[in-house]
């Protein structure tokens, strides 16, 4: 019976696994659809600006003071920004399908997401992550009700054969009349034991003994998955949170960059093909933050799953 129970926790943690990272796909839908859709504001920035140039360089050679190679140039680079805009657009579409798939709606059913805040703002050493995640980990559950049930089993197995013993009683009543006058009393102990098991229950014992054994392997596979996948997502976060550290310095050099080439060609001291790179480099830098943010959200998702939920 006790068997059983362990069996039935095991099967009750594994479900558990499956939810978490149902969770955990539903959340990288999300995070992804955020990112496109993010990707989507910066393409149409970028178209902005470059129709901006395209403008400014059509009336810099209506007065005379600029080359039809400038207005080319910024026609060319136009259409570049509306291809990326409309791959953004595609991209955030799929997402969308993706997202509602994995929530199980229909991806025809219209639907709104809005921005939450991170899983964390700051997150405990690593050390205490991986103890977190050997402690709350559903597979850790699993891993020790399977090893507990096969304990019991092992254990009714070696039960098996044991002597039983039965107790018996008697009472005899009779006389030439009812009720009878004479009463006999009979107490019996007796100590059963089949003498023709042939082995079958130190079969049963071995069996039951390597399954125990089967059961602490994957206990201890179990825990270094545990501590790897902890360690790795961790290291991870620390990855990532870097990268937006560093998009965050690569994006502000690009708007200053390009305020100067701006500035410089509108003075007429500098030429167009600075401003339109510089654009780029912009609309570069930025995709590269967005991309870097929701990177982040993700590799913290990943994080919370490899912990067992609650960071």
């Amino acid at each position: 019976m006790q068997a059983a129970r362990d069996q039935e926790k095991a099967a009750v943690a594994s479900f558990t696994t499956a939810r978490q990272n149902t969770i955990f796909d539903i959340s990288q839908a999300y995070y992804t659809l955020l990112e496109d859709e993010g990707l989507i504001s910066v393409a149409s920035t970028t178209v902005d600006a470059q129709r901006a140039h395209l403008a400014e360089a059509r009336a810099k050679y209506s007065a005379g003071t600029g080359a039809p190679v400038d207005v080319l140039m910024a026609q060319t680079n136009l259409a570049d920004a509306l291809l990326t805009l409309s791959t953004d657009q595609n991209a955030a579409a799929i997402a969308r399908t993706n997202l509602d798939i994995a929530m199980g709606i229909d991806p025809r059913t219209p639907t709104h997401v809005v921005q939450v805040g991170p899983l964390a703002a700051t997150l405990p050493d690593l050390n205490s992550l991986v103890t977190k995640g050997l402690a709350d980990r559903p597979e850790m559950a699993a891993a020790k009700d399977q090893v507990a049930a096969s304990e019991e089993d092992l254990k009714n197995a070696r039960t098996n054969n044991y002597p039983a013993v039965v107790a018996s009683g008697s009472l005899g009543i009779r006389g030439s009349s009812f009720p009878g006058d004479t009463t006999n009393r009979s107490v019996g102990l007796s100590l059963q034991w089949d003498v023709f098991d042939s082995g079958a229950t130190s079969g049963l014992i071995k069996e039951a003994e390597a399954a125990l054994l089967t059961s602490q392997t994957d206990l201890y596979q179990t825990q270094q998955t545990v501590s790897t996948d902890v360690t790795q997502a961790y290291l991870n976060v620390a990855n990532a949170q870097q990268r937006v550290v560093t998009t965050n310095a690569e994006v502000a050099n690009a708007q200053e960059t390009l305020r100067l080439a701006e500035g410089q060609y509108r003075a007429e001291v500098g030429i167009l093909l600075a401003v339109t790179d510089d654009t780029a480099a912009l609309a570069l830098a930025e995709a590269d933050q967005v991309n870097a943010v929701y990177a982040l959200d993700i590799e913290l998702a990943a994080l919370n799953r490899a912990v067992g939920g609650g960071i």
